[in-house]
């Protein structure tokens, strides 16, 4: 079977939160048919970020030829380089390179790429025509993305709507003979210039001094300092710590950076990729373990991986998302070297415990967009006046930092009526909401 897509790299500008830092000079892979949309959204969007603005990520089947006419409107010879995929390196190896034929693309010209999808797993692509890792290349600017082979016979959905779709960096998963599970990429990229609105590089608060380089994901980031400017400033939590409230919605809002959305026990696999040109990093994914090497029941059960520029892993969470508790609410993933992971090289894992049908606000108002239950597995129960779900039975207040949980220290606070419908049977400390114990387990209390 042959699978086509028409792929355009272009010059774009890559908003990346919503404080309007951005790359003035960023580029993208997109499919053609969606290139004219996202430059009117960027144009009607000037310090917003674009959804559509996304590393590509595209799908196939093993056994699958995937053809892609490949067209460059950028103003130097660029390509798409298939790591560890099978091709013809005479004709689709996105290089110039030796005494075969050129491969990259002149501004304004197409090619034909052919791809065989031999394994399942993930193929990182990247442009070969211009290479370096200085500023003004095409990686560091954003021109990556993944191709992503599923098992033979698999299918994919809008993890929203329940559609099928064509390219996205999150994607349901479905075989007629295997589990579904979300698939989410989660693509590492840094050192990307990085400009705030009045064009110049962003300025540290505190210090006056140009702010760290861009350490994102996903073509998205949330810096420490822009935050902490927000409570220095007095437009949210008074008395409030940068540091302790950085990952808190109820004082911020949602962040920009990746909110990777689930319910309780879904099967997940998170596509692991470095995309930059530059640092290693650290994956830290709290909550949740795996096993590291997904294809060894033997291998070591870990909860951080080390990753350089121009690797990938397959990150799958044991027993689903929310780990053998069950744990729902918001799991922090992030780069584990802290000075990345305060320069806004983070993000979230979001574990549901209702059903989200598009019905439901955020305490803050926003609306919390619909969530297609993974089809072989019992779908959460509808959201009720008493049992309202994560995170709508919190006691807290918009714009102030999250209450401290009940129970959680001698003298602390009690449940409120809509925290004790949300507790398991016996709540105590440690256990409120889910109970780490398993059944029958030996349990040792300390005060």
């Amino acid at each position: 079977m042959i699978r086509r897509y028409h792929v355009v790299a272009i010059p774009i500008r890559i908003v990346v939160n919503t404080f309007g830092d951005h790359n003035p000079n960023g580029m993208m892979y997109v499919l053609k048919e969606n290139e004219q949309k996202v430059k009117d959204l960027v144009k009607k969007n000037p310090f917003s970020p674009v959804e559509l603005v996304r590393p590509l990520v595209i799908r196939a089947t093993e056994g699958e030829i995937i053809e892609i006419l490949f067209e460059n409107k950028i103003h130097f010879h660029t390509s798409m380089h298939f790591q560890e995929a099978e091709y013809d390196v005479c004709q689709s190896d996105g290089a110039n390179v030796g005494f075969n034929k050129d491969s990259t693309v002149a501004p304004g010209d197409t090619i034909l790429y052919r791809i065989h999808a031999v394994n399942e797993g993930t193929y990182i692509f990247s442009d070969l025509g211009n290479p370096s890792s200085g500023d003004e290349a095409s990686n560091i600017n954003g021109l990556i993305g993944s191709l992503f082979v599923e098992k033979r016979f698999s299918w994919w959905t809008d993890p929203e709507t329940g559609k099928t779709m064509n390219s996205g960096i999150y994607a349901d998963i479905h075989h007629p003979l295997l589990p579904s599970f979300r698939e989410y990429a989660w693509i590492f990229h840094d050192e990307m210039e990085v400009n705030d609105l009045t064009g110049n590089r962003p300025i540290n608060h505190l210090t006056n001094q140009e702010e760290e380089s861009f350490h994102g994901v996903n073509y998205r980031y949330e810096p420490l300092n822009r935050r902490q400017q927000l409570i220095d400033e007095g437009v949210v939590c008074p008395n409030c710590e940068g540091e302790e409230v950085h990952h808190d919605s109820w004082v911020f809002g949602d962040p920009s950076a990746p909110i990777l959305r689930g319910y309780v026990g879904d099967s997940a696999k998170i596509r692991l990729i470095h995309g930059g040109v530059k640092e290693t990093h650290v994956f830290h994914y709290h909550v949740h373990q795996w096993l590291s090497d997904h294809q060894d029941l033997n291998s070591e059960v870990v909860d951080s991986q080390s990753i350089s520029p121009q690797s990938h892993y397959t990150v799958e969470p044991l027993y689903g998302l929310g780990s053998l508790q069950g744990s729902f609410g918001d799991a922090v993933v992030h780069c584990h070297l802290y000075p990345h992971f305060a320069a806004g090289m983070w993000g979230m894992n979001r574990v549901f415990n209702t059903l989200q049908d598009g019905s439901q606000c955020y305490p803050n108002g926003v609306p919390i967009k619909p969530l297609q239950p993974l089809p072989d597995t019992k779908a959460p129960p509808k959201p009720t006046k008493l049992k309202p779900g994560f995170p709508n039975f919190i006691p807290g207040k918009v714009g102030y930092k999250a209450p401290r949980p009940p129970l959680g220290i001698k003298g602390g606070r009690g449940l409120t009526e809509l925290e004790r419908h949300a507790a398991i049977a016996n709540p105590r400390p440690g256990a409120v909401f889910t109970d780490p114990c398993p059944v029958d387990t030996p349990v040792k209390e300390f005060n």
